[in-house]
């Protein structure tokens, strides 16, 4: 194996958008502001598991793919990852939080600026979602 090979954790976020075009947040324990996300497991497939993450971390089930709005890759602390961040639609937008997240709120654009992000890069990829919704 060639010694500059990357060995990444894989994770997934949904941006889910409702009919308002405002954005699900989560709002971790140290107030730090994230998508619903999650680190792929072995064996699992991509779709099943942003399926069943999304519905774990906020109840909201049968979401529909819009677009694939981010590929990147990025390194932490801890670890390497590589990450898909999807745009995501549903029916159902009532959402119930898992123990992961303390609160949520629906974020329009113009609200976006106040929102204390986990990392600067996901501010940032909210606003391409909404470059691309208005087009």
């Amino acid at each position: 194996m060639n010694k500059n090979h990357v060995l990444s954790e894989i994770t997934q976020s949904a941006l889910i958008t409702n009919s308002e075009n405002e954005l699900l947040i989560l709002c971790l324990s140290n107030w730090k502001w994230v998508f619903p996300w999650w680190r792929l497991n072995k064996w699992e497939k991509w779709i099943d598991w942003l399926n069943r993450e999304v519905s774990e971390e906020t109840w909201i089930t049968k979401i529909e793919i819009i677009s694939i709005l981010e590929v990147d890759n990025w390194e932490n602390k801890w670890t390497s990852q590589y990450g898909i961040f999807f745009h995501c639609n549903s029916e159902n937008y009532d959402v119930v939080l898992s123990a992961e997240h303390i609160k949520y709120k629906w974020v329009s654009e113009k609200n976006l600026w106040n929102i204390d992000f986990f990392h600067p890069m996901l501010k940032i990829i909210a606003q391409k979602l909404y470059s691309l919704i208005k087009q």
